[in-house]
């Protein structure tokens, strides 16, 4: 993931996210989040497995990648905006060491193997600060663009460290 920059083909960068341990699925060119006909069975058909993501590359080569959160593989905290998060204390800066990727925008994702949290969270939740949607928790049926990935309007989720889930 250090040269996410020279990744470019789906397959390249599903594979880089799968050796961190993130569960990835094929989606429209420019996009990131599930959409159009790649968008079937996203929710439970994300994988890490190698022969799966070349699979998916074959068939859609042009895809865009999303990480997929659930409690097999990892969760995400969406933080939509960090200044206003740590305006009012978020305490995400506190986090054990993770993978953290930072948005084209001004966001974060901070991805966290779901193994000790798996019973602990139950539902996807947004926390609205200032009447700004600023964080989400993302746990199951939720999906992020996974790092590498180039959105329409040719922004980059890049990490901003390299820490494994696994």
């Amino acid at each position: 993931m250090e040269q996410v920059d020279q990744l470019k083909t789906f397959l390249e960068i599903a594979l880089a996210a799968a050796e961190l341990g993130l569960a990835v699925y094929p989606t429209e060119p420019g996009e990131r989040g599930p959409k159009g006909m790649r968008a079937t069975g996203w929710t439970t058909g994300a994988s890490t497995d190698p022969a799966q993501i070349e699979k998916w590359a074959k068939q859609w080569p042009d895809s865009n990648c999303i990480v997929v959160a659930n409690p097999s593989t990892s969760i995400v905290l969406d933080i939509d905006n960090p200044e206003l998060a740590a305006k009012h204390g978020f305490p995400f800066h506190d986090c054990e060491p993770t993978l953290w990727i930072r948005t084209p925008g001004k966001g974060l994702h901070l991805h966290f193997d779901a193994g000790r949290f798996a019973n602990q969270i139950t539902s996807n939740r947004g926390i609205k600060l200032d009447g700004e949607l600023a964080v989400e928790y993302k746990y199951r049926g939720s999906s992020v663009a996974a790092p590498g990935t180039v959105r329409a309007d040719r922004g980059r989720y890049r990490p901003s460290n390299h820490t494994a889930l696994r």
